[in-house]
């Protein structure tokens, strides 16, 4: 389903290359990922057929007359420099705390980056997760 924005928030669909897809790194930059499913003897999807799938299925979620959210709660949109900012922080304190070695970080920070992506965060879950992360370094920082 669609969500209700401000007039001046700008959303992209973007797709990848029909031969190769998205790079990782253009992959964690993107905040929702989309699988579409097809025949597993041929799993591809050109670029104008996915195109039309999500389209298509845009089109059919689109109802102006539902605004999704919870129940009697204000929730105040965040943009994308805020997820960029709370994943580095995200990154400092895990490295800070001993739960990410940077030497070897594997895909850590890609998994953390996709969930939260998932979570679909208002303003104020965003701070609450600085203040965790502030509180946790902290205290880390105090038992060395």
């Amino acid at each position: 389903s669609l969500e209700k924005y401000d007039d001046d928030t700008h959303i992209a669909i973007v797709f990848g290359r029909e031969h190769s897809g998205l790079s990782n790194d253009e992959l964690d930059l993107c905040h929702t990922l989309i699988n579409i499913p097809a025949n597993p003897e041929y799993s591809s999807l050109n670029l104008a057929a996915a195109v039309q799938v999500m389209a298509y299925e845009l089109r059919m979620s689109f109802n102006p007359t539902i605004e999704r959210g919870r129940v009697g709660e204000e929730r105040e949109a965040i943009h994308a420099e805020d997820l960029v900012h709370l994943y580095d922080h995200f990154e400092r304190s895990l490295t800070t705390i001993g739960f990410l070695d940077p030497s070897n970080p594997r895909n850590l920070m890609r998994r953390i980056r996709r969930l939260f992506n998932r979570a679909d965060l208002d303003r104020n879950e965003v701070q609450i997760l600085h203040g965790i992360l502030r509180a946790a370094e902290t205290k880390a920082r105090s038992t060395k």
